[in-house]
């Protein structure tokens, strides 16, 4: 796949992503519909952050948040245990705008780049070995919450 081809896919996907703030609360944003863990919100900053986790640990290079950030949104967290006010979703809108033109001038030239060193997830069951198979996996990442929130979408709007 062509380093033009990946990045239109990443910001298609990232646009469809931005979509659901046209329409969204803060109030429906934080509702969490019951056989669900999370919300709207949670998944949103979830999508920002496991980028920026990602790209740290394959560039080296620091995730672009605040100190305290990622624990709002990182695996396994949920809103049930925020003990703090979480961001905004104009906030969490600006961080997504931004991270598709910050993240594709970093990876521009060096989708083909191997990793210092391979990139494992599910137990081994896949190996990341390239910048561009990271890029990759993180539209599969972002689609997958995407899911997510249609769901408690439709399960918000099932109490309603």
């Amino acid at each position: 796949m062509s380093e033009e081809t990946l990045f239109q896919q990443f910001s298609f996907v990232r646009n469809h992503t931005l979509q659901h703030f046209d329409s969204l609360t803060e109030e429906v944003a934080d509702q969490i519909p019951a056989g669900f863990r999370n919300n709207i919100r949670w998944n949103l900053g979830h999508i920002y952050v496991s980028l920026e986790g990602f790209l740290a640990v394959t560039t080296g290079q620091p995730a672009n948040y605040p100190d305290g950030f990622a624990d709002f949104f990182k695996g396994g967290s949920k809103p049930t245990d925020w003990t703090a006010e979480p961001p905004s979703l104009r906030t969490l809108k600006t961080l997504l705008e931004e991270q598709v033109g910050r993240v594709t001038d970093m990876l521009t030239g060096r989708l083909e780049e191997p990793l210092s060193k391979p990139f494992s997830l599910g137990g081994g069951r896949l190996v990341l070995n390239t910048m561009g198979e990271v890029l990759g996996f993180t539209l599969y990442h972002e689609g997958y919450h995407l899911g997510a929130i249609s769901g408690l979408l439709r399960g918000i709007e099932g109490t309603r």
